[in-house]
Parts: C-alpha cells; sequence; structure tokens
C-alpha cells in the first residue's frame, strides 16, 4: 500500500512543549543489539517538513533531512544527525521512517516504510534480520502516534473551516442588517428632506405671493404717480411748446434781418476788398514794372560800366605794352650809342628793365586774375541754370539719371572728398566687421564662418554703434547674407550671418587697414 502524504505545513502544530526539554545523557548501544542497514543499529526517519528549533534543547531540521531518534516522550523525539552528530528535541510529526542514509551521495536516499508493513514485521516471527522487536514496537508506537496527530489536525481543520465559515455567515448577516439599517436610515433622511423641501417650497411660494401682491400695489401707485406727472409734465410741455414757437419766430425774425444786414454788409466788404485788391495788383504792377525797368537799367549801367572797364583795361593794358615796347627800343638805343659811358648808361639800363619787368608782371596777374573771376563767374551762371531752386534755372538743363556728375558732389570740391572720405571709413568698418565674425563665429557646412545676430550684437557693444548699418553695406558689397533687409535687436536674436568667398578676398582687413 502506498504511504499516507504527510500533513500540509499549515496543519501540523508543535505538540505540548515538554517541561525539561534538556537533551539526556550519552547512551551507549547494547552490543547484543542487531545492526540495520547502515550497520550502527539506528533507526532513521526523514524530514518532510521544515522544524525550527526556538525552545531551550531544540533543533532546527530542514526538510528531507535523514535523522536518528534515540527517545521518544510526548510527542517529541531526541534526534541524532548522523552527518553532524548535533542532537536536539524534534516533533515526531515532522517525520516518517526511513532506512538508513547513504552518504555516498550529498543527497540521502530511503525507503518510507508504511503502517501495513510496521505492523507485518511485528506479527513476524522471528523478527527479521537486522530489526528486533523493541524497535519494530517504536516504529508501531511512532506511526500511530503521527497517524493520531494528523487525524486530530485533520479534525482541527475541519473544524476551524466550519468556524470560519459560520463566521463568514455571521459576517454576511451582520452585512446584511447594516445594509438595511442604511436604507432605512437613507430612505429616513430621504423623506426628511423631502418633507423639508416641501416645507421651503411652501415658504417660498407664500413669500413669492407676499412679495407678488406687493409688487402689484407698488406697480399700481408707481401708475397713478406717473399718470399724475404725465398730465403735469403734459400741461407744462405745451406751456413750452408754446413759449419756445413764439421765442423760434422771434429768433427767426431777428436771424432774418441779422442776416439780411450780415448779406448787406458782407457785400459792402466785398465790393471794398475787391476795390483794395485791384488797387493793390494796380500799385504791383506798377512797382513789378518799375523794378523790372530799375533792374534792366541797373543791368544795362553794370553791363556798359563791365564793357566800359573792360575797355578801360585793354586800353590801359595796350598803353603798358606800348610803353613797354618804347622802353626796350629805348633801351637797346642807349645800349648801343653809348656804350662808352659804362656806369651811368648801365645804371640807367639796369633801372629801364627793372620798371620793365614789374610793369610786365604786373599786367600778367590782372589778367590772369580777370580770366579766373570770368571762368567762376561762368561756372556759377551754369550751375545756376540746372538748379530747379535758382530763379536762373533753365527748364531741360537739369541732369537726369545717367547723366555724368548726376547724384554726385562736383569733382574736385570739399563735398567730393567728404564723400571719399566717407567710402574709405566704410570699407574700414566692413573689414572691421568681417575680422570680428572670423574671430568669433564658428564654420559651417560649406566652410565658410557664420553666427546669430544675437551674439555679434552683445560682442559689437564694445566695439561701434553702427552694426545694423554696416551689415547693410557689407551685405550690398555681397561680403555676407541674411534673411531680410533689417536685424532688429531680440526680434533677430536667431537670425544666421554667414559670410561669402569675397569675405575672404576683401581689400581691407580686420584690422581697418588696406591690405
Amino acid at each position: 500500500a502506498p504511504a499516507p502524504a504527510p500533513a500540509p505545513a499549515a496543519e501540523i502544530k508543535n505538540p505540548e512543549p515538554k517541561a525539561d526539554r534538556s537533551l539526556p545523557p550519552a547512551k551507549t548501544q547494547p552490543s547484543n543489539k542487531t545492526q540495520l542497514a547502515g550497520g550502527d543499529g539506528k533507526y532513521y526517519f526523514k524530514c518532510h517538513r521544515d522544524f525550527v528549533g526556538d525552545g531551550e534543547g531544540e533543533m532546527s531540521v530542514c526538510e528531507g533531512a535523514v535523522v536518528s531518534i534515540d527517545d521518544i516522550e510526548d510527542g517529541w523525539g531526541l534526534c541524532v544527525d548522523p552527518e553532524t552528530n548535533q542532537s536536539g528535541w524534534v516533533s515526531v510529526a515532522f517525520f516518517t521512517p526511513c532506512s538508513a542514509p547513504v552518504f555516498d551521495d550529498v543527497e540521502y536516499k530511503s525507503n518510507q516504510i508504511t503502517q501495513p508493513e510496521a505492523e507485518e514485521i511485528i506479527k513476524s516471527e522471528p523478527a527479521p534480520k537486522g530489526m528486533d522487536n523493541k524497535q519494530l514496537e517504536m516504529l508501531a508506537a511512532l506511526e500511530r502516534q503521527r497517524r493520531a496527530q494528523e487525524e486530530a489536525a485533520a479534525r482541527a481543520v475541519a473544524e476551524r473551516r466550519r468556524l470560519e465559515e459560520e463566521l463568514r455567515e455571521l459576517e454576511r448577516k451582520e452585512k446584511e442588517a447594516e445594509e438595511h439599517r442604511r436604507l432605512a436610515e437613507a430612505e429616513a433622511a430621504r423623506e426628511k428632506r423631502e418633507a423639508e423641501e416641501r416645507a421651503r417650497e411652501a415658504r417660498r411660494k407664500a413669500e413669492e405671493e407676499r412679495r407678488r401682491v406687493e409688487r402689484e400695489a407698488k406697480q399700481a401707485r408707481e401708475k397713478e404717480a406717473a399718470e399724475r406727472a404725465r398730465k403735469r409734465a403734459e400741461a407744462l410741455r405745451k406751456e413750452a411748446e408754446a413759449k419756445a414757437k413764439a421765442e423760434r419766430e422771434a429768433k427767426v425774425r431777428a436771424e432774418a434781418e441779422a442776416r439780411r444786414r450780415a448779406l448787406a454788409e458782407k457785400r459792402r466788404r466785398e465790393a471794398e476788398r475787391l476795390r483794395l485788391e485791384a488797387e493793390i495788383r494796380r500799385k504791383k504792377e506798377e512797382q513789378a514794372r518799375a523794378e523790372a525797368h530799375r533792374r534792366a537799367e541797373q543791368e544795362r549801367k553794370e553791363a556798359e560800366a563791365r564793357e566800359q572797364k573792360a575797355a578801360a583795361e585793354r586800353e590801359r593794358i595796350r598803353r603798358e605794352k606800348l610803353a613797354l615796347k618804347k622802353k626796350k627800343a629805348a633801351s637797346k638805343a642807349s645800349a648801343v650809342s653809348g656804350s662808352g659811358n659804362g656806369n651811368s648808361n648801365g645804371n640807367g639800363n639796369g633801372l629801364g628793365k627793372k620798371m620793365g619787368g614789374k610793369s610786365n608782371t604786373m599786367s600778367g596777374k590782372m589778367g590772369g586774375l580777370a580770366s579766373m573771376w570770368d571762368a567762376k563767374a561762368s561756372k556759377a551762371q551754369s550751375e545756376n541754370r540746372r538748379n530747379v531752386f535758382s530763379k536762373d534755372y533753365v527748364k531741360g538743363k537739369a541732369r537726369k539719371k545717367g547723366d555724368a556728375g548726376y547724384g554726385t558732389a562736383p569733382e574736385g570740391s570739399k563735398s567730393a572728398a567728404r564723400a571719399e572720405r566717407a567710402k574709405v571709413w566704410v570699407k574700414e568698418q566692413v573689414g572691421i566687421l568681417l575680422g570680428v565674425i572670423q574671430r568669433i563665429g564658428t564654420k559651417g557646412s560649406a566652410g565658410c564662418y557664420q553666427i546669430t545676430f544675437g551674439p555679434l550684437f552683445v560682442a559689437y557693444q564694445e566695439i561701434s554703434d553702427t552694426l545694423v548699418g554696416i551689415l547693410k553695406r557689407a551685405k550690398k558689397f555681397k561680403c555676407l547674407t541674411f534673411e531680410g533687409d533689417m536685424l532688429w535687436q531680440g526680434s533677430s536674436d536667431s537670425v544666421v550671418i554667414s559670410l561669402t568667398a569675397k569675405a575672404h578676398s576683401w581689400g581691407w582687413g580686420p584690422d581697418g587697414k588696406k591690405r
């Protein structure tokens, strides 16, 4: 017959603790005792559940361990570990009889002996080899005690299950009663709330009715007062309308009279204004004609004076030339005729040469100044003819886009010199900007330096306040590129500024000096 299954760990309970669990003195095995399979005369048991010894003299045993039991007392056995010779008390409910252990392996190998086999062994005469009657009786007692403990444990489990079932039934009934009580309380509370709601609704309707009655009475009083006020206002309105009508008629008559007088006054003033304007125009025309006549006369006189002056100057220059020629001829004649009078003639010739040279120099200077002023006058007159803001402007003479000199200062003027210096300065600033970008920027995928506007603006705060304008000029020179036409601090901080190939061949270095 198969061996009965051991009880579960939850159902195995330690028996009543022993009064004294101290280990007994070591016993010597009698010499006439028969030997088991192991040859040591002991009977071995296998532990089918872990046992933790927490009392005095108790020994902890692991599941599957094989021990020998030397003595049994009140359900406790004095166990000895055959491998370590450690001994202690262990509950016999945790053991099943087995054969002697084999120590060839780490794992013990045993054969369980069932109750029928134990009883068969007890009844057999004589005793089998290797087992005496005392050992058989101990085996039978152990098996009966284990069976009794298992039956008691099973009954305890059944009783506990019954009690748990009764407890669950009681809890279910208590929950049902609690649910009924809660439902009753909820129903009572609901009825109470409904009653309170009905009472509130009744009070509200009564209050609304009272307010309605008061409101209707108030509206009636207000309506009556409004009717009286309307009638009074109607009477006042009619009286005011009559008064206003009379005032309007008087006002209309006064306005008509005022308009008639104003129109007559306006016509008189208009006639006077026209007469004055005609007089003023006549005087202005007379003044303009007199001014034109005076200006023409003045210009004629100035022209005559200039012509007379020019003629006098020409006559003076002709006379000076003639006198110079005469002096030169006289000096030559005196030099030829009076070669013997060295000192006196020599002094005279020298003085003549000196005077002749001085006169020639003065005449040359006067002629040069006259020609210079004539050139300047003609140049100014030519410019005034092209200047639309001049009174001498001649239509069609102004330069047009594409003509030589359009939009530029006159060559050789101070404005042209300032414009040239400004161009040089802009190129120097562009060179400085390119150098800053190359110094603090990073190389992009195309191999050219690039930087965002935000860091460049911060770096340029200590350099110049013309960053935005110089960026536009550099973009016009095609030295760099960026999106948009104008960059703004804050909104354009993430705009990327990239140098072009022309930036590396720029003729002005980052130090502002021409390469």
